[in-house]
């Protein structure tokens, strides 16, 4: 299985355990498959205690920590904050996955949903310069005002 077939295991809803990456939308998290291996549990030893789980999602949770450290982070694995008021909301990307324009198109299919520039298509994007000129810094914002924006 490929680094990024076992990255495209690693999930992360809003509505299991506030967003944190998550194995397969399972109620299970690679934070505590870290936490177990760290703690010297087999890889064996976790799938045996964990129905669902595969070796493959063991791997996965190892995987997605190396590419955290070496900020090769997917695009897919960004975890991206919900901003709420009343009844409007905003989603905020990481920093490395910010677009560079005003509006984005949103596309749902099924349970999923995805962002694409507006007006833009992706081949366009990946041939640009501005991915390289992205913040390094994000400075906070100076209110709560300024956030929902």
């Amino acid at each position: 299985m490929t680094n990024s077939e076992l990255l495209s295991r690693i999930t992360a809803r809003p509505d299991i355990f506030g967003g944190k990456p998550i194995i397969r939308d399972m109620r299970v998290s690679v934070e505590l498959v870290l936490s177990l291996l760290t703690q010297g549990v087999s890889p064996e030893a976790i799938v045996e205690d964990y129905p669902g789980l595969e070796l493959d999602d063991i791997r996965a949770c190892t995987a997605y920590a190396h590419a955290v450290i070496a900020q090769k982070t997917p695009d897919q694995q960004g975890i991206a904050k919900v901003l709420r008021s009343g009844r409007s909301q905003a989603v905020r990307p990481p920093a490395a996955c910010r677009f560079d324009v005003s509006e984005v198109e949103v596309i749902k299919e099924e349970d999923q949903l995805t962002l694409r520039p507006r007006g833009k298509n992706w081949s366009a994007w990946f041939e640009s310069d501005s991915r390289g000129s992205l913040p390094t810094r994000r400075e906070p914002p100076l209110d709560d005002q300024d956030e929902l924006c």
